[in-house]
């Protein structure tokens, strides 16, 4: 507990919307976000010592959206957006803290930037019935300046940092299958095993 924070976030945005024939809905979107977050941590041996942690920046972020309805059972969606994830008070400040997850005692890092990702997003869905349905996406996000731990070197124990890569990516397919499992039913109730008990 050597550390103070505090966060102003403000915000503005706005999206639109238009159907075209009943075959093609689109959405555009914009946000921009005034973010102003300071963290100032006090040195435990020297409270006089202070180290500022400091994001005042403005992020303009666009998305767009379509979905375009092949057919009464099937549809294809394409979405972009800009995105962005932003140091938390802990990861802003020097101060050492528990990682919830890993169990290691970790220093934030004062110097963090705002990660920015570009999202990428295309999806074929498939209705068999309006709860049953089977899907394949390819998705794609680019990172700038992305948050990652790091050893922290020169310690006989283990001891983690944050710190702004470069760059990163990351992409994949994913496929997922919705079906009703009430035909299970007729199964168990025909089998002989289901009339012996």
């Amino acid at each position: 507990d050597n550390y103070v924070a505090s966060q102003q976030l403000d915000y503005l945005g706005f999206t639109l919307e238009a159907n075209i024939l009943d075959k093609v809905r689109v959405n555009f979107g914009y946000r921009e976000e005034d973010n102003l977050q300071e963290t100032s941590t006090f040195s435990v041996v020297n409270p006089g010592q202070v180290e500022t942690g400091l994001i005042d920046q403005t992020d303009y972020l666009p998305s767009a959206a379509a979905t375009w309805w092949i057919s009464d059972a099937q549809q294809l969606r394409f979405g972009y957006s800009r995105t962005v994830s932003r140091p938390d008070f802990r990861e802003l400040s020097a101060a050492p803290y528990v990682d919830p997850i890993l169990d290691f005692t970790t220093f934030g890092n004062p110097d963090l930037v705002t990660a920015q990702i570009k999202n990428y997003d295309l999806r074929w869905e498939y209705y068999f019935s309006p709860t049953e349905s089977v899907s394949i996406a390819a998705f794609r996000k680019e990172f700038t300046n992305p948050i990652e731990k790091q050893l922290l070197p020169g310690s006989g124990s283990i001891l983690l940092t944050l710190a702004n890569a470069e760059a990163a990516t990351n992409q994949g397919v994913e496929f997922d299958v919705y079906k009703q499992l009430g035909f299970l039913d007729s199964w168990f109730d025909d089998s002989a095993w289901a009339q012996t008990l």
